[in-house]
């Protein structure tokens, strides 16, 4: 897929043909080393190796699903009166405070405006 050089299309092999002509270089010229994961390692290695990868395929191919939230229904009549205060409390201040972020973000906005309007009045004088 990233082999650009070649007409094989998902090579696993770099067609290194076309480069060498390019870079006037015969391959006989060229020491390639070896990567040392490719060298022999001991059966043992190499199956725990081949297990922990399996392991970490399957964990991001289906990743588990999220359990669905249980949603409760309170019956608010029965509910005290003092945990009713609570939860009205609760949502007022949660209320205040998205309107106070809201009037941040408005301003903020607003000054940016100024800003550049300021700007462009002081270039064109």
């Amino acid at each position: 897929m990233f082999n650009v050089k070649t007409a094989a299309v998902n090579s696993d092999f770099f067609n290194l043909d076309e480069l060498f002509f390019d870079l006037k270089i015969l391959p006989e010229m060229l020491e390639v080393p070896i990567p040392r994961y490719s060298k022999e390692m001991d059966p043992e290695k190499i199956r725990r190796r081949d297990e922990m990868i399996k392991l970490m395929l399957d964990s991001l191919v289906d990743p588990p699903l999220p359990e669905e939230e249980e949603i409760i229904y309170k019956e608010f009549e029965a509910l005290p009166q003092a945990t009713l205060m609570h939860y009205i409390l609760v949502n007022e201040r949660g209320r205040q405070g998205i309107e106070r972020a809201l009037k941040i973000k408005a301003d903020k906005i607003e000054k940016k405006k100024g800003r550049a309007k300021q700007n462009t009045n002081d270039d064109g004088e």
